[in-house]
């Protein structure tokens, strides 16, 4: 081989080597910036509750959907975000019990705590010295009078979510569709329902927008007492009636219990089903099973990324609106187009329509 080309091919080695190294010694110095760039923030949760409660039980059960929400890849890729969850319960077997395992779960110094009882929330509150967020999801039976006791300092850091009854959209959306000005409730006066303060939220909702609220309180639960309680209702002649929590009627049920009303000539907004609607109702505002979980676990995780300059996008939980287009005829309602639109779900017939 010639000397030039033998020359010329060592020094395209050499600079071939020089160029591998150099790769290697880039990726050794890029590799622990990359790694702290990508590292995403850790939080860790502490669930407060009572375990051995039958009433705090479906709490406790839902916080654990939403920690498996917040854990889940959807959340992460709905929002851009990465981050890791860690969570321990701390649940009180006694109410005895809720003061000394407040403490615990203050002691393991988590990013936030999660109540899922009124009684643990108060124990927490009072136990804490810190500004440890706490948070109440929506869902949780709390009566507002826990925080009554409650000083000031205390309440700092505290996400009430249940207290809020001035942002109620189904009977905002109520009054813009139907423009009632006088709003029916039903009352089911049960100790078992002494903490379910739906009707008591949505009446107090309907005061400050502007409306009158007329309630009916019946002794139990039951479709008899139920029955009577719609006859009396309607009987007092309000412009819309807002359906809370029916559990004694089955779909086929409602439409026995809704026939008062609409003899009145007084339509009927359910909250909870699309069943709702197909018995008679005229609109049915409604939620998939996991919605309310959803929502919670946006909320913590706002909570959770607050001061870290992270802006999350908004995240429109998902919902449903069905309209009963007989019912509708037979009240001689006219909903507007822009209602038809929003519509999932336009039933033609009564009880045309299955059972969510």
């Amino acid at each position: 081989m010639p000397a030039d080309k033998h020359s010329l091919l060592q020094r395209l080695r050499c600079r071939a080597s020089l160029l591998s190294a150099g790769m290697v010694l880039s990726s050794f110095l890029l590799l622990p910036l990359a790694g702290t760039a990508a590292e995403p923030p850790s939080f860790a949760i502490a669930v407060a509750g009572l375990g051995e409660n039958l009433e705090d039980a479906p709490c406790v059960a839902d916080s654990r959907a939403i920690l498996g929400l917040l854990s889940s890849k959807e959340l992460a890729e709905r929002t851009g975000l990465a981050w890791q969850i860690s969570a321990v319960e701390h649940l009180a077997s006694d109410p005895a019990e809720a003061d000394r395992t407040a403490r615990q779960a203050l002691a393991s110094k988590p990013s936030l705590i999660l109540c899922t009882n009124a009684i643990m929330l108060k124990s927490v509150l009072m136990a804490r010295t810190d500004a440890t967020p706490v948070f109440v999801p929506e869902g949780v039976p709390v009566e507002e009078t826990v925080l009554d006791e409650i000083p000031g300092e205390k309440l700092k850091n505290l996400y009430f979510h249940s207290s809020s009854p001035s942002t109620n959209p189904k009977l905002a959306t109520l009054i813009g569709y139907l423009g009632a000005r006088r709003i029916g409730f039903l009352h089911v006066d049960m100790l078992d329902d002494i903490q379910d303060l739906l009707p008591t939220r949505a009446a107090r909702a309907a005061a400050e927008l502007g409306c009158e609220a007329v309630a009916v309180g019946i002794p139990q639960d039951s479709y008899d007492e139920c029955l009577k309680g719609m006859r009396r209702l309607a009987a007092l002649k309000p412009d819309a009636v807002y359906l809370g929590h029916l559990r004694c009627a089955s779909t086929e049920e409602l439409g026995g219990l809704l026939q008062p009303l609409l003899d009145a000539g007084i339509p009927a907004v359910g909250t909870e089903s699309l069943g709702e609607a197909s018995a008679g109702a005229l609109l049915a505002f409604y939620q998939r099973a996991d919605t309310m979980e959803r929502r919670n676990a946006y909320r913590m995780l706002r909570i959770l990324f607050s001061g870290r300059g992270k802006e999350l996008p908004p995240l429109v939980a998902p919902g449903e609106l069905a309209v009963n287009i007989e019912t509708a005829s037979m009240l001689g309602i006219r909903l507007p187009m822009n209602v038809l639109a929003d519509a999932e779900y336009i039933i033609w017939k009564t009880r045309s329509a299955p059972a969510p």
